[in-house]
């Protein structure tokens, strides 16, 4: 898991990446400005690993 700038965020936008974002904020935080990714809040991180896709890169 790699973590991101938003510079690096609109990029990746921009071009159509193919990725997997993961919001690892607080619901709050979601709440009040989505970035739209997928929300798995850090501290449970690891309940949700098998939602994580794993690449080689």
């Amino acid at each position: 898991m790699k973590g991101i700038t938003p510079k690096e965020l609109q990029q990746l936008l921009h071009v159509k990446a193919d990725f997997q974002l993961i919001d690892v904020r607080e619901p709050e935080e979601h709440t009040a400005f989505n970035i739209g990714g997928q929300l798995i809040p850090l501290a449970e991180i690891t309940k949700y690993l098998e939602q994580i896709e794993k690449k080689n890169r």
